[in-house]
């Protein structure tokens, strides 16, 4: 299988688990404002949807999440772990579902117009995810953005 194959197959893959994330509202508070196509090219300009990444440098899974992120997003866990237990937070991110629902809740505290174009759009959820809920007015690394708008471009057709 072709290396473009592989990643379509993993973005296939991301979107299938937002959606399962959306109907099941697995500890999400709100609704989830990431659509699927957003959150799956938020997980390719992050990481290019590795999903043999772990942990580095205190960053971990697919979307590259860090403990103070997932603790503004309200510490969610799997299944039986206490949001209080030192694996919590790895279990978590490295896991799709609840990263991604770690990913909504976030959004749903930070939710903002950081490009100031009087949207808020999947451009914005990408800054917040990359610079924070209080910086993500700054500027974005190029790369990522390059990958995020080409994704976008191509899911989206624009």
């Amino acid at each position: 299988m072709s290396n473009k194959t592989n990643l379509f197959v993993v973005f296939i893959g991301v979107i299938c688990l937002t959606l399962l994330v959306l109907c099941s509202n697995a500890q999400v508070e709100e609704e989830a404002p990431l659509s699927d196509i957003c959150m799956g090219c938020l997980c390719e300009a992050t990481s290019g949807c590795n999903q043999t990444a772990i942990c580095n440098y205190g960053a971990c899974g697919l979307f590259r999440v860090t403990y103070a992120y997932w603790a503004d997003a309200g510490k969610l866990t799997l299944d039986n772990d206490s949001p209080d237990s030192e694996q919590a937070f790895p279990n978590c991110v490295n896991h799709p579902y609840c990263a991604a629902s770690t990913i909504q809740n976030y959004m749903i505290r930070y939710k903002q117009d950081c490009n100031d174009d009087g949207i808020i759009d999947c451009y914005d959820y990408a800054a917040i995810h990359r610079l924070g809920g209080y910086g993500c007015k700054g500027i974005l690394p190029p790369t990522y953005y390059e990958i995020l708008n080409a994704c976008l471009r191509h899911h989206l057709g624009n």
